[in-house]
């Protein structure tokens, strides 16, 4: 709860799913049980690797600098419905 008081407007807008129908989420999480469970499993191994970065960092924190350049091309390339490129 204490860090939804420094959260600003995009979190908002990025959570509102939050506010919606619990019992319709659980229908749907579990109905897509697998690719959620291999989903979050691959956005947990990226948060591993974001911390490990940060954790890392040298004086230049090259390998952070990596990982945001791979965060920022691949959503420049990201079309919603469209497969990984």
């Amino acid at each position: 709860a204490d860090s939804l008081a420094v959260a600003g407007p995009g979190f908002r807008d990025f959570s509102r799913i939050a506010a919606s129908e619990p019992r319709m989420w659980r229908d749907i999480l579990l109905a897509n049980r697998d690719e959620i469970l291999s989903q979050t499993r691959q956005f947990r191994a990226s948060l591993e690797a974001l911390e490990q970065a940060i954790t890392n960092a040298d004086g230049d924190g090259a390998a952070l600098e990596r990982l945001i350049e791979q965060a920022s091309t691949a959503r420049a390339n990201w079309r919603l419905g469209q497969p990984d490129s």
